[in-house]
């Protein structure tokens, strides 16, 4: 049992040529509102929980070091999720624990599993922010 769903590629076509060269200045705001979604869940999810298999964060310099922005590039444009925590001493924190982890029993990242095993999520926040932009794109609204 199943149904199935169209897209009318002639409609897609017609609102990205309306949008035409404005369109990575068009995805902004999706962008970012999608990579705030996923600093959430990695927060939320990630560097708290049990260990070993989560983070389980004591210090707030990691958990409040991440930030979500979303900016255009030479090909389009892109939503980034950083964490940017340093000890005193110059110690890289996120890079530490989401690729090495090896004086702690390996790895416990936070940043790649919250965007990929979560990808329904932050795609249908992307796409409810991309339709509230179209929407007031459409009724003449600057972006």
């Amino acid at each position: 049992m199943g149904i199935e769903v169209r897209l009318d590629y002639k409609e897609v076509r017609k609102m990205l040529k309306a949008i035409g060269k404005e369109l990575p200045r068009f995805l902004i705001k999706p962008l970012y509102r999608a990579a705030d979604f996923i600093r959430g869940v990695s927060q939320e999810h990630y560097l708290r929980g049990p260990r070993p298999d989560r983070l389980a964060v004591v210090s707030s310099r990691l958990f409040g070091s991440l930030r979500a922005e979303a900016k255009v590039t030479g090909k389009g444009a892109i939503g980034i999720v950083k964490a940017n925590a340093h000890s005193d001493q110059g110690f890289d924190y996120p890079a530490y624990w989401e690729t090495d982890g090896s004086a702690h029993g390996g790895p416990r990242p936070f940043l790649k599993p919250a965007r990929d095993e979560h990808p329904d999520e932050w795609m249908r926040v992307f796409n409810k922010a991309f339709e509230e932009r179209f929407n007031a794109w459409q009724k003449g609204k600057q972006f």
